[in-house]
């Protein structure tokens, strides 16, 4: 699997669609991603792990950017979502999962607004693959998503391909790496 592009809308601390592509060279194909804390360097890595598996281990649960979220008005519904596209058996895929949040109430405390979104926002997931004429897109059922994507990368070996820098001591030390 190469990854060839992340692209993230209104995704935690990332407003509107921003992206990012990785480099596919065959002599340099590493792309370290620098900067300071809070940044959003542990935003991406997560964002991987969102959009492949559905896994969220952020503290706030909510993925939907919180200034897009301050702005709704009830009724009002937002998408947060992530795309990841990588090649696969020379073949250019792209898997996209969106959640949609409705605020359900917008309410001032204390002079502060509060903004009530639905706890469970509703999701979509999709995954489309190029045909070799480089023009045709065709997507994959929605039920065989999940396995499509664990053959080409195992749910649980992804702990060792997306991590920030302060989890590479606990990977060292984890005594199924050799397992893996």
């Amino acid at each position: 699997m190469i990854l060839n592009k992340l692209e993230m809308f209104n995704f935690r601390q990332f407003i509107g669609c921003q992206g990012i592509e990785f480099s596919a060279d065959k002599g340099k194909n590493v792309t370290v991603l620098i900067g300071v804390n809070t940044s959003g360097k542990t935003t991406i890595i997560r964002a991987f792990e969102w959009c492949l598996y559905g896994k969220n281990s952020f503290e706030d649960p909510i993925l939907l950017n919180s200034e897009v979220r301050d702005k709704m008005k009830e009724g009002d519904i937002q998408e947060s979502w992530v795309a990841v596209t990588f090649t696969h058996d020379d073949i250019i895929h792209t898997l996209k999962r969106t959640f949609r949040y409705v605020c359900n109430e917008r309410t001032v405390e204390n002079n502060k607004t509060i903004i009530n979104l639905n706890k469970n926002p509703e999701e979509d997931i999709s995954l489309e693959y190029m045909q070799k004429d480089g023009q045709t897109k065709t997507p994959i059922e929605k039920s065989n998503i999940a396995e499509s994507i664990n053959r080409v990368l195992p749910k649980d070996l992804s702990d060792y391909f997306f991590f920030g820098g302060e989890r590479i001591s606990g990977i060292a030390n984890r005594t199924d790496l050799s397992k893996a």
